[in-house]
């Protein structure tokens, strides 16, 4: 009888390990593809906005802003949907390495997508906000963090509510990139979460309401 319990024993543990490593398996399957399917959007974003970096000396006639418009535009939505599946790679606490890369090389992205839509608006006299995000996620502390959340969420709302007239550009500053430290430095941050708003510094190491954002922005 004892035997027979053992053996049932030993068994149920078996199937269960099976079914346990069978499933990490796959999930690291599924996060190996997932991981994939990013880097390979990016890198053809990337391609295409270094593309349109050596053609934006064009600008100024009247059909090549529109089409440069547009196509930052449909670019900055394709990188935005790429960084919420970095960003839940970090929530699941799955910082590696090539996560931490693939962040660095967003950020990147986006602030290469900054300097040509604020190169668009001057050449091309359009009348869009520029608004800025400048925020910590790996050195933050948990109140920088939680002021960054709030921040985050009235910028976002308010982007959707204003449409096109305001371009949000998030910046995180903690991935020693030169160009997000020569930004910061620009513009004289020192406490973060920041928002700057047409070149002007509006906010630093608070929280930015709707209320504020909107008042701002005139929409």
């Amino acid at each position: 009888m004892v035997h027979e319990v053992v053996k049932l024993f030993l068994e149920a543990f078996i199937l269960s390990s099976a079914i346990f490593l069978a499933g990490l398996f796959l999930g690291l399957m599924f996060d190996t593809w997932r991981s994939d399917e990013v880097t390979a959007t990016i890198a053809d974003v990337e391609a295409e906005l270094t593309d349109i970096s050596q053609i934006s000396h064009f600008v100024g006639d009247k059909n090549v802003c529109s089409w440069l418009y547009d196509k930052l535009l449909q670019l900055n939505d394709r990188l935005y949907e790429e960084g919420r599946k970095i960003e839940e790679y970090e929530a699941a606490n799955k910082l590696t390495s090539a996560v931490v890369a693939q962040k660095r090389r967003y950020i990147a992205l986006k602030a290469l997508f900054l300097s040509l839509i604020e190169r668009l608006k001057q050449e091309c006299n359009y009348d869009y906000h520029i608004v800025i995000h400048f925020y910590k996620r790996y050195r933050a502390s948990k109140q920088e963090l939680a002021m960054d959340r709030a921040t985050a969420e009235a910028l976002l709302e308010t982007k959707y509510s204003c449409g096109p007239s305001m371009i949000l550009v998030p910046l995180q500053v903690d991935l020693n990139l030169m160009t997000v430290d020569y930004l910061v430095n620009r513009y004289g941050i020192t406490a973060f979460p920041a928002v700057v708003i047409d070149g002007n510094v509006v906010s630093q190491g608070r929280i930015l309401s709707r209320e504020e954002i909107r008042q701002l922005l005139g929409c």
